[in-house]
């Protein structure tokens, strides 16, 4: 079923069955050039807009196929080379921690020479240091009430994006020019960048599990209020 959505997303013309799995071409040329943003979508998917739809749809007869975007995912990645820039901006592995439906993309170039704090810290069990969990705490919560949370995470994560990708061609265009005059000054800005660039998601992450556990404690005192309000005190 993932190979069939996504060959539906790549070919939208070719008409194939859910269901006819084996008889599916084991390579098949894409309909139009595939662009990172395509990628990203393929690798959030979950049948959406459809009755397979787990999150949205759930508890009903039609959850019966996997998803790509699965919450247990560690990590989801895509690498792009472009060989006519400076190999250390040309090579680019873009990636999202942990559920991809729900966390941001962030482009790690090949010349960037360390992370911030938290990138090598974390292990199975939460904490307040590892980066891994600053985004599986937002995740989790919004899984609680996904048709309710996810949407107000989507939204402010699809902004960051857009106004990354802005940033982004402004800092490779910046750095394209400095790296014929001085390729060290030229790699400052690209770990300085890269850096921001990690930061500012982390700050919108903690920003917005704490907006999801103001709203989630609401509708939890509203709940039991409901369930308190014909019981003696």
């Amino acid at each position: 079923p993932r190979v069939w959505w996504v060959q539906k997303m790549f070919n939208p013309s070719m008409k194939q069955k859910v269901e006819d799995g084996s008889n599916y071409k084991v390579f098949l040329e894409p309909e139009k050039k595939l662009s990172v943003e395509d990628l990203k979508a393929a690798m959030r998917s979950h049948y959406d807009g459809t009755k397979y739809d787990p999150y949205v749809n759930q508890n009903t007869q039609d959850d019966i196929y996997r998803t790509i975007s699965v919450f247990r995912t560690y990590e989801s990645h895509i690498m792009q080379v472009r060989p006519w820039l400076p190999t250390e901006i040309g090579r680019v592995t873009y990636v999202a921690l942990g559920m991809a439906d729900l966390s941001v993309y962030l482009p790690y170039y090949y010349g960037l020479d360390g992370f911030i704090d938290g990138y090598d810290k974390g292990s199975y069990e939460s904490d307040d240091e590892s980066i891994y969990w600053v985004y599986r705490k937002l995740q989790t919560l919004v899984m609680t009430d996904y048709n309710k949370y996810s949407p107000v995470v989507k939204e402010a994560y699809k902004k960051f994006e857009a106004d990354l990708n802005k940033k982004q061609a402004k800092f490779e265009k910046e750095y394209v020019e400095l790296y014929k005059k001085d390729k060290a000054k030229a790699n400052e800005l690209l770990n300085e960048f890269s850096k921001n660039t990690m930061t500012e998601a982390k700050e919108l992450t903690q920003k917005l599990t704490n907006e999801i556990f103001t709203m989630l404690t609401k509708d939890t005192d509203a709940k039991w209020k409901q369930l308190n309000k014909n019981k003696k005190d």
